[in-house]
């Protein structure tokens, strides 16, 4: 085959030289530590390290990277702008490497990931197979929830009257049978977009649809859905960390351009603060969660206060009042309750 980018050393001359070919000099090695730099289309860097995964898992080789030199979410931009974020790239690696078979076989790639525990986006990079499995968990159940209740309002809709005779009634007031289903989908949260097209087939003579039921099995299209199913993800903790804890001292994750600090996390009160970036024309704060609260992903919209996993907290930024709480759409609308956040 082609040569695949390899290099080898020439025995007759001792030099350094690219190989001929695919299977003349083959990976010696099982198992390979690579760098990334954070740099996105350069040699060494975050793109180049995919084709050089790519690279060992087609020869059935493994590889894995520490990736803290890579700057975190919303850090600032050589060229103007954000960075996406560790998270957007790991998500790309993960993808390809599940495309790979490794070695032309079933084998998945062998892969491990490592982040410094002073990365800023340490925390979202702990929860991500968490939140990976919550989402499998989800389309399992929703997917075998959504079918039954589905097939349950399109036969509701075929009514029999008592002379044997069949019809079709779509309209809730006049189907008790339907308003019934229709308030059982709705309470298993069943999209009203799905609920729409169930009464538009039922108009159409269908007395049932199939709809996709998923499953945990690891190679089922629920898993093939989510990210992070193809690495083995580690944290890296220095002695400081565990330095601090002895001494009660707090926590503080770094960003990788500046140096700057943007979360603080102190073991003796259990509080938390964050560097608000400017985001929407907000200026830089800091947000505190209440003690015994755990700090979610922060979702900053102009105008409206700051929910942290639900629970409103305090911030350095004036709020301009709640946003206003607009109906659901939809054929089968509930007025939403007036929402008020004190």
């Amino acid at each position: 085959g082609p040569a695949q980018g390899h290099w080898c050393v020439d025995p007759t001359s001792g030099r350094l030289q690219k190989s001929k070919n695919a299977y003349e000099r083959p990976q010696p090695h099982a198992c390979f530590i690579q760098s990334v730099a954070d740099d996105l289309v350069n040699d060494g860097g975050i793109m180049d390290l995919w084709t050089r995964e790519a690279r060992l898992f087609k020869y059935g080789s493994g590889t894995g990277s520490n990736f803290s030199a890579l700057r975190g979410e919303n850090e600032s931009l050589s060229g103007g702008g954000r960075s996406s974020g560790l998270m957007s790239f790991l998500r790309i690696g993960d993808r390809a490497a599940g495309a790979i078979k490794s070695g032309g076989t079933t084998r998945r790639a062998a892969k491990m990931v490592c982040l410094d525990l002073d990365h800023p986006d340490v925390e979202q990079f702990i929860s991500w197979k968490v939140i990976e499995e919550q989402k499998v968990a989800a389309l399992v159940a929703g997917s075998k929830l959504t079918r039954h209740h589905i097939n349950a309002v399109i036969n509701a809709c075929h009514v029999t009257a008592s002379d044997g005779t069949e019809s079709v009634e779509t309209r809730p007031r006049e189907n008790a049978q339907l308003l019934t289903a229709l308030g059982q989908a709705r309470s298993a949260y069943v999209p009203d977009s799905f609920l729409s097209r169930a009464l538009q087939l039922a108009e159409q003579g269908f007395k049932a649809r199939q709809l996709p039921e998923y499953d945990t099995a690891w190679d089922s299209e629920a898993y093939a859905t989510v990210s992070g199913q193809n690495s083995n993800n580690s944290i890296r903790i220095p002695n400081t960390f565990f330095d601090a804890i002895d001494r009660k001292e707090p926590w503080q994750l770094i960003q990788r351009t500046d140096g700057a600090v943007v979360f603080t996390l102190d073991p003796a009160t259990n509080r938390v603060q964050r560097r608000v970036i400017e985001i929407g024309g907000f200026q830089e704060g800091k947000i505190e969660v209440a003690e015994g609260l755990e700090a979610g992903e922060l979702v900053l919209t102009k105008g409206h206060p700051t929910l942290v996993d639900g629970v409103l907290v305090r911030r350095s930024i004036p709020d301009q009042g709640p946003p206003a709480v607009a109906a659901q759409p939809g054929p089968f609308r509930q007025e939403a309750e007036e929402v008020s956040v004190q």
